[in-house]
């Protein structure tokens, strides 16, 4: 409309043949009106000029709420799934591990009383183990959802979509080296020290358990760094903020320097 009425001013000379005033003759015309009439137009334009400030101030503040929505909602989000994937991390991590202690003991011949227990508990996690795999691969697969979803806020911080990038290729290689087989053994038979053993594979074990550990530290830091960057606007900076912060100026800096080294590590093992 605007931008309309700007085109009908600059062609109302070709279209009427009338030339319309110009800004020094509405000047003059405003100065030959009655009083009366001068207040009229002048508190009308006060009105308008009132309705423009607070229509510009209610546009801006409801941008500003929607973008901090929608900062909360990926800070949220990201929370939630990346909270659940280092949970399962450590389950797998665990279930791993009891298998590899359960491998040294029957390499140490363990007598068969205490072997058993320690079989029969590690076969009742199986179930368990198949469901955290299964989970982690569907959290995985829809963590990449974060980059068309929230892309727009992830750009609009420094370095948050860089990270999630490499958060996600974190576990992905815990991914790629948790699809294992898991041991069926018959208690009741004289060899099922051997026949578990023909199930697991001790060197993949030891390769996820260890992957594990180093991506269980480098998903937590850094997906916790990235929601920290997305509400970090939507905190005012105040004499608490500063106090705590020179406080625990030490504490931060220690963790930077870790998430900084896992980095830098992590980088190398995928070079």
């Amino acid at each position: 409309m605007f931008i309309l009425t700007i085109l009908l001013y600059l062609f109302y000379f070709r279209l009427t043949g009338i030339q319309p005033l110009g800004f020094e003759g509405l000047i003059y015309w405003f100065l030959d009106l009655q009083p009366a009439y001068k207040t009229s137009l002048l508190s009308s334009l006060l009105t308008i000029i009132g309705f423009l400030i607070a229509f510009h101030v209610a546009t801006a503040n409801w941008r500003n709420q929607l973008r901090a929505n929608l900062r909360l909602e990926a800070a949220k989000d990201i929370d939630l799934t990346y909270s659940r994937i280092t949970h399962l991390i450590s389950s797998i991590k665990i279930y791993a591990n009891m298998n590899l202690d359960l491998i040294q003991n029957i390499k140490a011949k363990l007598p068969d009383n205490e072997l058993l227990p320690k079989l029969n508990f590690v076969l009742s996690q199986v179930p368990d183990f198949l469901s955290n795999r299964n989970e982690l691969s569907i959290l995985h697969i829809k963590s990449f959802e974060f980059y068309g979803r929230y892309s727009n806020v992830l750009f609009s911080t420094w370095n948050s979509f860089d990270q999630l990038e490499m958060v996600n290729k974190s576990v992905e290689r815990i991914t790629s080296k948790m699809w294992i087989l898991v041991p069926i053994v018959d208690l009741n038979s004289p060899n099922f020290k051997e026949m578990y053993l023909s199930y697991v594979d001790e060197g993949r074990l030891k390769e996820l358990s260890e992957q594990c550990e180093e991506s269980h530290g480098y998903v937590s830091g850094v997906s916790g760094s990235v929601r920290g960057m997305l509400t970090s606007s939507l905190v005012e900076f105040n004499v608490s903020w500063l106090i705590n912060f020179i406080r625990k100026g030490k504490f931060m800096k220690t963790l930077l320097s870790e998430i900084k080294s896992i980095q830098k590590k992590y980088h190398r093992t995928t070079q």
